[in-house]
C-alpha cells in the first residue's frame, strides 16, 4: 500500500521586520519553530520540507516531541491547515509557557491558556502582521526528569 502523500506549500520567509521582532522575542528561551520555512528563528527548527534544511523533518500534525518540552512554540502554518484545529492543540501542548500562532485573523480557545493579540506595525503605523499569543495560566516547571 503506498504511503499517504503529504502536500505542503512552498517555503516562505517573513518580512525582515517580523523576523527581527521574533528573534528579539525568543531571546533566552528554548524555542521550537514549526513549520519553520526559510526563517532562521528558533533553537529547534522543524518542517516537512527537507529543502529548507530544518533541524527535524516532521509535519505539524505529528510533532515528535514530548509535551512541555519548549519555553516557546512558534507556528505560522499554511492557511489550508486551519480547516481542522486538532494540530493547534498538539503544538500548544509542546510548550511550558507560550505559544505564538500567526493565523488568518482567527482566534482559537485553548484550555489553560490566556490569549492576547499582537499586531506588528512599522514605525509609520503600516500593518505588517497579526499574531495570537497564548500564555499558560499555570507555568509548568518540568514534567519529565
Amino acid at each position: 500500500m503506498p504511503a499517504r502523500l503529504q502536500f505542503f506549500e512552498p517555503a516562505s520567509r517573513w518580512p525582515y521586520q517580523i523576523e527581527a521582532w521574533l528573534l528579539k522575542y525568543t531571546k533566552g528561551r528554548l524555542t521550537l519553530h514549526i513549520p519553520c520555512g526559510l526563517s532562521k528563528v528558533g533553537d529547534v527548527r522543524a518542517d516537512i520540507d527537507s529543502c529548507v534544511k530544518p533541524d527535524i523533518i516532521c509535519d505539524i500534525h505529528h510533532p515528535p516531541f514530548r509535551p512541555h518540552t519548549f519555553d516557546l512554540v512558534i507556528t505560522d502554518p499554511p492557511w489550508s491547515n486551519f480547516s481542522k484545529q486538532k494540530w493547534i492543540h498538539k503544538l500548544a501542548d509542546l510548550t511550558k509557557d507560550e505559544f505564538l500562532l500567526n493565523s488568518p485573523a482567527m482566534m482559537y480557545r485553548l484550555k489553560n491558556f490566556t490569549t492576547k493579540i499582537i499586531l506588528i506595525t512599522r514605525t509609520n503605523k503600516m500593518f505588517i502582521g497579526i499574531w495570537t499569543r497564548y500564555a499558560r495560566k499555570y507555568k509548568i516547571i518540568s514534567q519529565y526528569s
